[in-house]
């Protein structure tokens, strides 16, 4: 029996997208050369324990729920709205997990939760936390997976500022750069996302959104810089 063209084109396809894959890897591990001058990039949004509270009882406790869930937003200091754009993700009674357009502490994994300390555990988890509970079958074995939702009322939290800057950059990797662009090209050429997709969506090389990908790459690359120095 003659194998099904189509079918062979998609497992072409397939073959290329796992090798676009790899490659992303592959560049993103390259390794890091220091900057003669760093540049500056904004300012990082962050949350705070207001000081009254940090002075109170409960001053302790809420400061360690805010360093284990606190998020960073990079933007300009002197001009709000470059902080609007952002979404958070809070815990609602009725809806469980909701997501909101402002700034807001992070939930926690089982795993994440796992890893922190805090004193009297049960009863302070209990205290500082909404518990998330989602049941997932895989044939006949049903996992429960949880996440932990902060519940700091925002009137002990205040916004702190934090400058932002890139301080290295990555070593080109000519090769890999060079094959990626090939391999992208291709899946163009051929339409190879709209075959596996369904649907041609090739992010990457659509010009509307090729700016907003790399600032987002930047951004991460900021945000990784700044938990390094922390």
């Amino acid at each position: 029996m003659k194998p099904d063209k189509k079918e062979s084109r998609i497992k072409e396809f397939r073959k290329a997208q796992r090798r676009i894959d790899e490659l992303h890897t592959l560049i993103a591990q390259s390794p890091c050369i220091p900057l003669k001058n760093k540049i500056f990039v904004g300012h990082f949004r962050f949350f705070k324990v207001r000081e009254d509270i940090l002075r109170s009882s409960i001053g302790n406790e809420v400061k360690l729920v805010v360093d284990a869930c606190n998020t960073w937003v990079l933007g300009k200091k002197h001009d709000p709205k470059t902080y609007e754009n952002c979404h958070g993700i809070v815990y609602c009674r009725y809806f469980g997990e909701t997501t909101v357009s402002k700034q807001c502490l992070r939930p926690l994994s089982q795993e994440q939760i796992d890893k922190i300390n805090f004193p009297n555990r049960p009863s302070f988890i209990r205290r500082w936390f909404d518990i998330e509970e989602k049941t997932k079958s895989y044939g006949s074995k049903n996992v429960v997976y949880r996440r932990y939702f902060p519940k700091i009322p925002s009137h002990m939290l205040e916004f702190a500022f934090k400058p932002a800057y890139i301080t290295e950059e990555k070593i080109k990797i000519g090769d890999y750069e060079s094959e990626l662009a090939k391999v992208y090209q291709f899946m163009s050429a051929n339409k190879g996302w709209e075959a596996i997709n369904g649907s041609y969506k090739d992010e990457w090389y659509s010009n509307a959104d090729k700016k907003r990908i790399l600032e987002k790459i930047k951004s991460r690359e900021v945000d990784q810089y700044l938990n390094s120095t922390q």
